[in-house]
């Protein structure tokens, strides 16, 4: 398939499906499959926004680039269900999986491929940037799943329950468990934020602000920001709120209603240049210009997120490694996305009304990390980490961030000795492409 979907070999390919395109009611659907999310984020991405429009010329270019590549691919996966009524099963393999026009293809094998063993395969980097903080910029590791078989798996790198709940099968020993903890808090408590390089004012602020709403029975809390163009989901909606930014400014009214005080930290990687380029909204730009008494935004290094668990009384988060982190330090995590209790099958609570919100910041709602909470969210971080998530693959050079190393290069060395002595991480890799074949069942 060629890059720019004109076709497979050479000349132009006219449109073989009928799409329904309303940008502002957030429909880009065929055959009444709606794909607009897979859309959304690459022309946010252009945009350098939370939310990014058609409404200039290179907007509409890059949509009608991505409409035509995933015309074509939906064409090629209806073309590829006689094959699979052979009895034959069939994988498609991507590494943009969030994507137009890959993420079409997933949502297509979600809805229709998955009837006839027609499955996605997601391959990506292992989450190594967050053990090395960002140090390893060439990529060591591949994470490799059938995400139609896993419909709840975000990303590859995540691994999913059900893998999760094989990891834990053999429980370990008080004495591993101990090591397990001390290892834990130690990727925890990397400096991500560079707070040495901080506010320092702004910091005994902070601290000085909390310890005196704790004097006056007040709860303090944090929240955790996100890369606003970042999404890498299916969709982005959340339990009570329809999406990022009306979650944020309903914290800060809550806040308010509630005489709790509210401590907004953003995310550090929206000023590291190895996950973003320049010019990126920011967090602050989402919240009115003036924010309450009890509202306090922080500077990038002012405080990092392992420093503010061991202040406040919990987090909100809309999703991310937060979900793990915080239990581990005995802070009540609660996350918004309804992809984070499937990312991070931690069982962290779960606020599904407003109500439950308010009862949060109104002191009703009791606040602790149960003990199977916390060591659920060691035991995931060392997942995550594993070679059953992670696994070796050394035969390429691949980037491991956003910061570009060159072109893909083979390391011919490397596959010689793979020829000669194989590699059982090679083998699980190859072994998980059709792992679900033939399975009436679900994950």
């Amino acid at each position: 398939m060629r890059a720019n979907g004109s076709g497979l070999t050479s000349g132009e390919t006219e449109p073989q499906n009928e799409w329904a395109v309303s940008w502002d009611e957030g429909t880009v659907s065929c055959d009444g499959i709606n794909y607009f999310t897979f859309f959304l984020e690459r022309i946010s991405k252009l945009a350098r926004s939370y939310r990014g429009g058609l409404d200039t010329p290179e907007a509409q270019a890059l949509f009608d680039d991505m409409l035509r590549r995933s015309d074509l691919a939906i064409t090629m996966c209806k073309r590829l269900v006689p094959l699979a009524a052979q009895g034959k099963p069939v994988r498609v393999v991507t590494m943009e999986s969030h994507f137009a026009p890959w993420g079409v293809v997933r949502r297509w094998c979600d809805t229709v491929g998955r009837d006839h063993d027609i499955h996605l395969i997601g391959m990506s980097v292992a989450y190594e940037n967050y053990f090395s903080n960002l140090t390893s910029i060439e990529a060591k590791t591949l994470s490799i799943e059938d995400l139609t078989a896993n419909p709840d798996l975000r990303h590859p790198f995540l691994g999913g329950r059900h893998r999760f709940t094989e990891f834990r099968a053999n429980a370990p020993s008080p004495e591993e468990m101990r090591q397990r903890e001390e290892q834990a808090l130690s990727w925890i408590r990397i400096d991500r934020s560079r707070s040495d390089m901080g506010n320092g004012h702004q910091r005994q602020m902070v601290i000085d602000a909390i310890s005196e709403a704790r004097k006056k029975g007040r709860r303090s809390f944090c929240v955790l920001g996100k890369v606003l163009i970042d999404f890498a989901a299916p969709d982005d909606q959340g339990h009570v709120f329809d999406d990022f930014t009306s979650w944020l400014r309903m914290l800060v009214e809550l806040s308010s209603q509630h005489d709790a005080l509210l401590v907004i930290k953003p995310h550090p990687h929206e000023i590291r240049e190895e996950i973003v380029q320049s010019g990126v909204q920011m967090l602050r730009e989402l919240l009115p210009e003036h924010l309450p008494d009890n509202v306090i935004f922080l500077d990038h290094t002012t405080f990092n997120s392992s420093e503010l668990a061991e202040l406040v009384d919990a987090a909100f988060v809309w999703n991310g490694t937060a979900c793990a982190e915080f239990p581990v330090l005995g802070c009540p995590v609660f996350a918004e996305s309804v992809w984070a209790a499937r990312d991070y099958p931690v069982d962290n609570p779960v606020l599904m009304t407003t109500g439950s919100y308010i009862d949060v910041f109104n002191g009703s709602a009791e606040l602790k990390v149960s003990d199977a909470n916390r060591e659920a969210a060691i035991d995931y971080l060392h997942f995550m980490r594993s070679d059953i998530v992670a696994i070796p693959f050394r035969y390429m050079r691949r980037a491991g961030t956003n910061q570009a190393i060159g072109a893909n290069m083979l390391y011919e060395d490397e596959l010689t000795e793979l020829e000669q002595r194989g590699d059982p991480y090679v083998e699980l890799a190859a072994s998980r492409f059709f792992e679900f074949a033939h399975r009436e069942a679900q994950i």
